[in-house]
């Protein structure tokens, strides 16, 4: 974990990140994380981490899993039974069962400080402190309203 935690540092989703989050084109440090980024987020979660930060584009779709956790984050754009005010993020733990050789889900609830951010000047706007809703059996969600055309939004996440 040490090695991994070290290559992606906190521009990479390790531990919480406040810092510049305007586009990289604009004097920021990062844009927003790719299929890779995502997965490595989701290896340090399966190695134990608690603490981890995303950040998605606004028109941003995902649906990643790596090492037994999912993560699923839709845009605001589409209407997912919320006539398309607030971004969906989902994260959810598979564990095999060897006693009954199934793969069954467990949920992970976490809460998370949510922010959009201006991608020209880095600005923090709809600050919000989120907790997670299970999901049924399959992990936790959080909807986080828009109140910004910002480009990015941002998730601190704690997990319990």
């Amino acid at each position: 974990m040490d090695v991994l935690r070290a290559n992606m540092r906190e521009l990479g989703g390790v531990g919480h990140y406040f810092e510049n989050d305007r586009r990289l084109s604009n004097g920021g440090v990062r844009d927003q994380m790719k299929k890779e980024e995502i997965e490595g987020v989701l290896r340090l979660l399966s190695l134990g981490k608690k603490r981890v930060n995303l950040k998605f584009g606004r028109l941003d779709v995902w649906d990643v899993t790596e090492d037994g956790w999912t993560l699923k984050f839709k845009t605001v754009l589409r209407d997912y039974g919320d006539h398309g005010t607030c971004y969906h993020l989902y994260i959810g733990k598979e564990d095999r069962d060897e006693e009954y050789e199934y793969f069954r889900k467990r949920v992970a609830p976490f809460k998370a400080t949510a922010h959009e951010i201006n991608d020209w000047t880095g600005d923090e706007a709809n600050e919000k402190q989120l907790f997670s809703i299970s999901n049924g059996t399959s992990g936790h969600e959080i909807k986080y309203k828009m109140t910004t055309n910002h480009g990015f939004v941002r998730f601190n996440i704690s997990f319990f």
